[in-house]
C-alpha cells in the first residue's frame, strides 16, 4: 500500500513539474526600462533607482532563461509609479501603483523571409499591465498584534506582482 501511495505520489509530481514546464516562458533576453517622462513632476526615480534591475531580476524568477542569439525578448516598460494617482511620491518614497507595457517580441534568424520592412522581428504578445496595493483594513482579533506593512513591503510586492502578473499574461 505504501508503495503504491509512494508511486502515485511520484507520478503526480511529474505530471505536475511537466505541465510547469510547459507553461514556462523562455527568453533569450529581457530588458526592463523605466520611462515617465509623461509624469513632468514624477520623482518615484530618485527613491527606487533600481526598481528596473529589481524588476528584471524578479522577471528571470519566472521565466527560463536560454543565451541564443534568436531568441525571444522580453520588454517591460514602466510608464507609472504613484501613489494614489499621484506621480509626486512623499518624502518617504511610498507608491501604491505600478504601471506599464509588457512586449514579447520573436527575433526571428535572418534567413526567415521578413515583412515590408524587412524585419524579422515580431511582437508576438504585447499588452499594459497595471498593479496596485492597498494595506487591508480588516477587523482581527483581539489581542492581535498587527504590524503594518512597511514601504519595502510593498515594494517587493508591487514588483514580484509585476513581474508574476507579467509572466502569467504571456502563458
Amino acid at each position: 500500500m505504501n508503495k503504491l501511495r509512494t508511486t502515485a505520489i511520484a507520478l503526480a509530481t511529474v505530471a505536475t513539474a511537466a505541465m510547469a514546464q510547459a507553461n514556462t516562458i523562455t527568453v533569450a533576453e529581457i530588458d526592463v526600462k523605466s520611462d515617465l517622462s509623461d509624469f513632468a513632476n514624477s520623482n518615484a526615480l530618485e527613491y527606487w533607482p533600481d526598481i528596473d534591475k529589481d524588476l528584471n531580476e524578479a522577471l528571470m524568477k519566472h521565466v527560463e532563461y536560454k543565451d541564443e542569439p534568436f531568441g525571444d525578448r522580453l520588454v517591460v516598460k514602466i510608464s507609472d509609479v504613484s501613489l494614489n494617482g499621484n506621480p509626486m511620491l512623499p518624502q518617504t518614497g511610498e507608491f501604491n501603483r505600478l504601471e506599464g507595457a509588457v512586449v514579447l517580441y520573436d527575433y526571428a534568424e535572418p534567413s526567415r523571409n521578413g515583412d515590408e520592412n524587412d524585419t524579422t522581428i515580431k511582437a508576438i504578445h504585447s499588452f499594459p499591465l497595471s498593479i496596485s496595493a492597498v494595506a487591508g483594513d480588516t477587523a482581527v482579533p483581539a489581542a492581535t498584534i498587527v504590524i503594518p506593512p512597511s514601504k519595502d513591503d510593498f515594494y517587493t510586492a508591487l514588483v514580484e506582482g509585476f513581474a508574476l502578473a507579467a509572466v502569467d499574461n504571456l502563458k
